[in-house]
């Protein structure tokens, strides 16, 4: 955590009594503090195997992760309590997936607490790689969702950040991401092997009605996918199963989708955590998701389904060309999707060496010592108050 200066013994989070104050605190939390699935708890957990007392994990203690956390007992903040809004003012900094006002009532007037929280250094550790969908209007360095300290995975994602969000090279650190930790292949122990097929959500959907959700592209093209007679008959072939993960931004439209086969299993985005259906998955099938990268960063083979490419990079974009650059397949057409499909089930799951030669710069560090990168990019760090906005 960052620097700690103060070692008064009345202060000091380990003094000899014991206590902890909120002076010199760091705050973790994740998607409006009702989650513990990302890279914010994961960060959290690594603090709390080095026993580190001045950390601390904002959740709503309604929600269903919150018992993922409850072990750390003081050490988790329930969200709105009276602690949590006086360590909201005192705290040095903020680490989390999303901006800083995810730490706090995202609805609520302005207050004296929701002020100091805009004031306060926050270090952003993402959500995924970014590479295939701009979100530097979200995230630009002079807005407000501004970061001080930008987590990257790469020299070329860093490049990304610094052109394209405007922050300066000091501010970017290039360390992994934090689950990637505890990210392991797991596939070699399930009995019937399973592909998993993450769509992602579509900016120029956000709020969509279900009769114009039901009319939609979107999801014409992928009720056709699961009523397929063929993707059914490859999986009956490979003994296989297909899980079919709806992104959080649709879950209300889930039931939409048809359950034709046992074959395919629909799961809602939190049903179970992203990461064990990718530890658990033989390949993946996505089209612009950035759980791409902790499938590639696992050696798994990749297939891109982009049938509405043209659309998504006029209305979303990407930060790199997707029709020369990806490390997988990139298919169009259904059809093409199902051949790329049995052909990697036909191999044994096997990656083209095409695309495992692009790891070394994609993914430089593979080392499962991410947490302890970013730890020591937030030490070094030196915290003046809240980033400038234009």
């Amino acid at each position: 955590t960052p620097n700690k200066t103060d070692t008064h013994p009345s202060t000091h989070p380990h003094s000899q009594t014991g206590t902890t104050t909120p002076h010199n605190t760091s705050l973790l939390f994740e998607r409006f503090s009702t989650a513990a699935q990302d890279n914010g708890v994961h960060m959290f957990e690594y603090y709390m195997e080095q026993k580190r007392k001045n950390v601390f994990y904002v959740i709503r203690p309604d929600m269903p992760d919150y018992h993922k956390v409850e072990q750390y007992g003081k050490q988790v903040l329930p969200f709105m309590s009276l602690k949590h809004m006086v360590y909201i003012q005192a705290a040095k900094v903020l680490v989390s997936t999303d901006t800083k006002r995810h730490g706090y009532q995202w609805l609520g007037p302005n207050s004296r607490v929701y002020n100091k929280l805009l004031k306060k250094p926050v270090v952003f550790l993402q959500h995924g790689v970014l590479a295939m969908k701009k979100v530097s209007d979200i995230y630009d360095r002079y807005r407000a969702n501004a970061a001080d300290l930008f987590i990257t995975s790469s020299e070329l994602e860093k490049k990304f950040v610094n052109q394209s969000f405007r922050y300066e090279p000091s501010r970017i650190a290039v360390t992994g991401l934090a689950r990637w930790d505890v990210l392991f292949d797991k596939s070699k122990e399930q009995k019937e092997k399973e592909i998993l097929f993450i769509p992602t959500w579509r900016g120029w959907m956000d709020g969509i009605l279900k009769e114009e959700f039901l009319e939609s592209e979107y999801y014409h093209v992928y009720k056709h996918l699961l009523e397929s007679n063929r993707l059914h008959e490859m999986l009956e072939k490979h003994n296989m199963h297909m899980i079919f993960c709806m992104h959080h931004k649709f879950r209300e439209f889930a039931g939409e989708f048809p359950a034709v086969s046992e074959r395919v299993k629909l799961f809602d985005f939190g049903d179970t955590p992203i990461n064990e259906l990718i530890m658990r998955s033989s390949f993946l099938v996505t089209d612009y998701s950035s759980v791409a990268w902790d499938s590639y960063y696992l050696e798994k083979p990749c297939v891109f389904y982009q049938f509405d490419y043209d659309k998504y990079m006029e209305l979303q974009g990407s930060y790199f060309d997707m029709e020369t650059e990806l490390f997988g397949v990139r298919v169009t057409e259904e059809e093409a999707l199902l051949d790329e499909m049995e052909r990697c089930m036909d191999s044994g799951f096997e990656e083209k060496e095409e695309f495992a030669r692009l790891r070394e710069e994609y993914l430089p560090y593979r080392d499962r010592k991410h947490r302890a990168r970013i730890d020591q990019a937030i030490k070094a760090m030196k915290f003046h108050g809240k980033t400038e906005v234009l």
